[in-house]
């Protein structure tokens, strides 16, 4: 009965972001004209916002990952890192995470900066608002989706992952975003960052399961620790090579029947 209860809670926390994200998508579809209007129009109204944590414990195991961001994967336009943090978690927890460690939404967009990255398009997967304010981004002119995903069971949600590739599809195929790059964090940027960038690159660019971790690992600079995802990576491409191979025995053993078919 709880079990059935907590996921019945988690969907409709995760519903709720849906409205933000439609603003997103409609956007996407619009002209430049109405996508500036609709996006940054309030800019003045964005800076005065106030945005105050709804509590300031640090995400488990974030300061574990010294290395924030990662650098773009090879092959892609995609940018990994773990979430930044509002100013005020750091000046909280100065004495666990000293000032050089801190990790905030301008310091992504600084490194960027340095790097001289074009980021145009964040997409959250934590199932929190409670990390940063999203508008710190918006601001800048980098649009911003949030893709909420449970920890541990990303593999088991086809729904999320059909809704990334397209979120990924919709940003890459409008001409203005040319050379722009994805950024992608869940609460460390390693794993449900890590299987849903894989997932890209093993569905849509057509990466090798291993090749595709691999990239991802060396760009973010860890390991991921979810072993069971790269395991259900590697099952998914075992699955359309079997698929490959079925379609591919069909088609030789239809041509087989036509060429008897011709010496008759």
């Amino acid at each position: 009965m709880s079990s059935t209860y907590d996921r019945t809670r988690k969907r409709n926390r995760f519903d709720n972001f849906d409205k933000d994200n439609r603003r997103y998508m409609d956007n996407s579809r619009d002209s430049r004209s109405s996508r500036s209007s609709r996006h940054y129009s309030n800019h003045n109204e964005m800076e005065k916002r106030e945005f105050t944590p709804t509590s300031l414990k640090l995400p488990k195991g974030w300061a574990t990952y010294k290395k924030p961001i990662g650098n773009v994967i090879e092959g892609t336009q995609f940018l990994p890192f773990k979430t930044p943090l509002h100013h005020t978690y750091f000046t909280l927890h100065v004495n666990r995470v000293p000032l050089k460690e801190a990790f905030r939404p301008e310091d992504l967009i600084e490194h960027c900066r340095r790097k001289n990255i074009k980021l145009g398009l964040i997409i959250d997967l934590t199932s929190t608002n409670r990390y940063y304010d999203k508008y710190e981004f918006i601001k800048k002119k980098i649009s911003y989706f949030k893709l909420p995903c449970a920890g541990h069971e990303i593999h088991e949600d086809e729904p999320k992952t059909e809704k990334f590739i397209e979120v990924v599809n919709n940003f890459l195929n409008d001409q203005r975003n040319v050379g722009k790059i994805i950024g992608v964090h869940c609460t460390h940027g390693l794993n449900r960052t890590g299987y849903m960038i894989c997932r890209y690159m093993t569905d849509i660019l057509g990466f090798s399961a291993k090749n595709a971790t691999d990239a991802f690992e060396k760009a973010r600079g860890y390991e991921m620790v979810r072993i069971h995802y790269k395991e259900h990576l590697q099952m998914l491409e075992n699955q359309r090579n079997d698929k490959h191979e079925y379609y591919k025995k069909r088609d030789t053993d239809d041509s087989d029947i036509i060429e008897c078919r011709d010496d008759l």
